[in-house]
């Protein structure tokens, strides 16, 4: 496998002979920089985390590249995400990142354009939990209030979980970041899987003739955004006792069926 190495400021080139007293020899490059040349694995030649910590640019095998770039990614997520628990999200940056790696700021901005970057890849990631939760809730068909009142549960017990990412993320008046959270435009439940998840909900209770005649949608809407109001009031409060979210929790569903529940 052919793997090349481009350093800055040297020029150097191998072909597995051993002349010099490194074993390489100078050679020339078309870009005025130092090329290694290695047909072995990365691990027999350099070291990778100590090529990226150099400042290096490793080229090889495009498989095996990809690979080696989701790891390194990964790594600079791992060390935002430690940063983030010790220090919230404003306590966030590029060389803070680069301290508790040891990287140069090049390799970090070699995969995330900015710290902005870091923080939507980290509150993507992190929203994306929070609505996998609600998916696991199984269709509860002889009682659609039920399945509602255990998606929004899982739903605010995640979001409570992960505070600094939900805040982050819906919070965010970033474009980028608002393509991934729409909720209250018209048709929005044909894209989001979470409202169509709850919209089925709903309109199976009024097909049922449990939940009064109402726009599915809309009502979902309605639902989710009041949802998230208790959320955020939660958050930003703090230290409030399991037991009392679990009677604003009951008590919110209290409210909500009383105006869904279809009267005799």
């Amino acid at each position: 496998m052919l793997i090349s190495i481009i350093a800055p400021a040297l020029n150097y080139s191998a072909d597995g002979g051993k002349t010099g007293e490194d074993g390489w020899r100078k050679g020339s490059s078309p870009v005025d920089q130092q090329h290694i040349y290695c047909y072995n694995t990365i691990k027999q030649c350099l070291n990778f985390e100590w090529c990226l910590k150099q400042g290096w640019v490793i080229f090889m095998g495009r498989k095996r590249q990809l690979l080696k770039q989701e790891e390194v990614k990964e790594k600079i997520l791992d060390a935002a995400r430690k940063i983030v628990a010790k220090e919230g999200f404003q306590g966030l940056s590029v060389r803070k990142i680069t301290k508790l790696m040891d990287y140069s700021p090049g390799i970090i901005y070699h995969y995330f354009k900015n710290k902005e970057a870091i923080v939507e890849a980290l509150v993507s990631e992190g929203y994306g939990r929070i609505l996998a939760t609600v998916a696991t809730v199984s269709r509860e068909e002889s009682s659609p209030e039920a399945e509602i009142k255990e998606r929004f549960t899982k739903y605010i017990k995640a979001a409570l979980a992960a505070p600094e990412e939900y805040k982050a993320f819906l919070l965010n008046d970033n474009p980028a970041v608002l393509e991934k959270t729409p909720l209250l435009t018209k048709g929005i439940m044909e894209r989001s899987r979470t409202l169509q998840a709850l919209g089925k909900g709903i309109r199976k209770g009024i097909e049922m003739g449990r939940f009064t005649p109402c726009d599915p949608e809309l009502t979902a809407q309605v639902l989710w955004t009041a949802a998230f109001g208790l959320i955020i009031k939660i958050i930003i409060e703090g230290n409030i006792p399991p037991e009392q979210i679990d009677r604003l929790i009951n008590r919110h569903f209290e409210l909500v069926f009383h105006g869904l529940i279809a009267r005799e």
